[in-house]
């Protein structure tokens, strides 16, 4: 796309965004693992003391902190997101210049 923009002469900006980052797998974080159903995140625990209780539509959820999770890792699972870990707040976010 950069190349095309250039070959049309004009000068152009690009941005690209995605989504928040993932708590990968293969990082071997040392999770402690908590009784509730859910990965990073579950609905409708309260004063669990793990995370942070958040709202939206009107339904309460519960945000695990790092090192727990809710779930063992799957198989074939390769990195989950959801929580509020350092990995998983990260937003990319790339801007190019084309001139």
């Amino acid at each position: 796309m950069l190349e095309t923009l250039r070959l049309k002469g004009r000068p152009a900006a690009v941005f690209g965004i995605a989504d928040h980052g993932i708590l990968w797998k293969e990082d071997n974080h040392d999770l402690e693992r908590i009784s509730i159903s859910g990965a990073r995140y579950a609905e409708g625990i309260a004063g669990s003391g793990r995370g942070y209780r958040v709202e939206f539509e009107n339904r309460a959820y519960w945000v695990l902190d790092y090192f727990q999770m809710g779930r063992a890792w799957r198989a074939n699972e390769q990195g989950i997101h959801g929580g509020i870990s350092f990995e998983e707040s990260i937003v990319p976010f790339i801007h190019w210049e084309v001139n």
